[in-house]
């Protein structure tokens, strides 16, 4: 079993939301907490980031296992191991994690 390590931080929020954190941090919802606060979040407060150590890869239309493995240069095998896939078969707009080491 991989265990997958994140970092954290303090960010003080600009004028972003939720949606924009996310994407510019690489993480889901879950990964920005506020002082075990709710959502949303608001400019000027300060919030804690968990940050992913890895990608989110949409597939593209026609797109294959063996396609997103070129691309990141890393084995069909890891990709289907670490995103706990039985089979290669994928769907338009699927995430499949790209773990960093």
């Amino acid at each position: 079993m991989q265990v997958k390590l994140k970092k954290q931080f303090l960010y003080r929020v600009q004028n972003e939301n939720e949606h924009n954190l996310c994407q510019n941090f690489n993480t889901e919802k879950e990964g920005v907490v506020r002082n075990n606060s709710s959502l949303p979040v608001y400019a000027g407060e300060w919030v804690q980031i968990n940050v992913n150590n890895y990608k989110t890869h949409y597939v593209k239309p026609a797109q294959t296992i063996e396609d997103i493995a070129k691309i990141y240069g890393i084995s069909q095998e890891k990709i289907l191991a670490d995103n706990n896939l039985t089979n290669a078969r994928l769907f338009i707009g699927q995430r499949i994690k790209i773990f960093n080491e």
